[in-house]
């Protein structure tokens, strides 16, 4: 993996938070949710620390050079990556936020779970859900469920 130090002369800077380290994969959200951890053997994995309000560490399998001055919207993506990452805090040196480190973001059209796979297992979750709450229904609180064999007939 190479690392990288991003530049910002923004007057607020690159902020960190109780837990600064922030392990991201922006291609994640294309796959099953239960894969959807990111690691660092994945080839678009980008880990980032901030190191001082003008510097952030970038760690990841792309080559860049050393240094790479960046604008007023990478910091921004940045900052909101490393705010959504917190656990309870974060921090401005300035003390300023911006209303879009805040911002969730909306579902890309290409999501997983909008894909014909996705939208079978979501059907079939839910399906499954359906008949194990019936069956607890059946069961009168007793705690004990019957679940009924898979139809043979496919």
């Amino acid at each position: 993996m190479r690392m990288v130090t991003l530049v910002t002369n923004d007057e607020i800077g690159f902020i960190t938070s109780d837990t600064p380290c922030v392990w991201f994969n922006p291609n994640l959200y294309k796959v099953p949710p239960f894969y959807r951890h990111p690691g660092l053997g994945q080839k678009d994995i980008e880990v980032t620390l901030p190191v001082t309000p003008q510097h952030l560490l970038v760690v990841s399998h792309h080559d860049y050079p050393e240094y790479i001055n960046v604008n007023q919207k990478a910091v921004d993506e940045f900052n909101r990556r490393t705010r959504f990452h917190c656990t309870e805090e974060f921090i401005s040196w300035k003390g300023e936020t911006k209303p879009y480190w805040f911002d969730p973001g909306k579902e890309p059209e290409d999501t997983w779970e909008k894909s014909a796979e996705g939208k079978r297992a979501i059907e079939e979750r839910d399906r499954v859900m359906d008949e194990l709450s019936r069956a607890a229904d059946r069961t009168h609180g007793t705690g004990i469920i019957s679940v009924p064999p898979p139809d043979s007939n496919g």
